[in-house]
């Protein structure tokens, strides 16, 4: 999977009709609307704000063709978005019309063609899925759960002390099993384990 770096936008122009593709990264439901928003106040003057958007918590995509005919704007940008293993990402394509009808096959080229325009400016990172997991374990033995963290390519997040020791370790999530069943036999079973929440990073 990856995502994009910062706002990016273009423009193309398709038989006199204005396409503005402005893409951006986002982390929930609540930043892509604002960005939505912030769009349409931008060109609160534009025939059409057709939007689509992909976040990874909880799978969760939406679209929209404003006004459009159905499926000619929203799901083509969203099955770009998808087919391309984009996610936390919105993208908003204005549309000025030109005076020139396109049709339903049209629409759908220009709509995909300027998001994929903002989408080849933009800068991309790819993302690695990974599990976070709170790890419970005595002082005296947390050694064997650092070593197995660097063998297994983990990412230590955080350590705190208290009556044991409390270490969060991001797992690549191939390898949760196999990490969590070496952490439990190498302690002899001497340890708390609990998955969190699976992350991107």
């Amino acid at each position: 999977m990856k995502t994009i770096i910062s706002e990016t936008s273009s423009q193309i122009t398709v038989k006199k009709s204005k396409f503005i593709a402005s893409i951006a990264h986002v982390e929930s439901i609540e930043e892509a609307d604002k960005f939505i928003k912030d769009i349409c106040k931008k060109y609160n003057n534009a025939r059409h704000n057709c939007f689509a958007y992909v976040l990874y918590n909880d799978n969760y995509t939406k679209s929209s063709d404003d006004g459009e005919p159905s499926g000619t704007a929203g799901k083509p940008m969203l099955e770009i978005l998808t087919k391309n293993e984009y996610t936390n990402i919105v993208g908003v394509v204005t549309r000025y019309f030109g005076g020139i009808l396109l049709g339903t096959g049209g629409l759908v080229r220009a709509y995909s063609d300027a998001l994929l325009e903002a989408l080849n400016a933009a800068m991309t990172k790819e993302l690695k899925e990974y599990i976070r997991v709170e790890v419970i374990v005595d002082s005296a033995i947390s050694n064997k759960v650092y070593t197995i963290c660097g063998k297994q390519n983990c990412i230590i997040e955080n350590t705190t002390y208290n009556e044991k020791e409390n270490i969060l370790i991001n797992v690549p999530i191939d390898k949760i099993n196999n990490v969590c069943d070496q952490i439990t036999n190498e302690t002899n079973g001497n340890v708390g384990l609990k998955k969190v929440e699976n992350i991107l990073i």
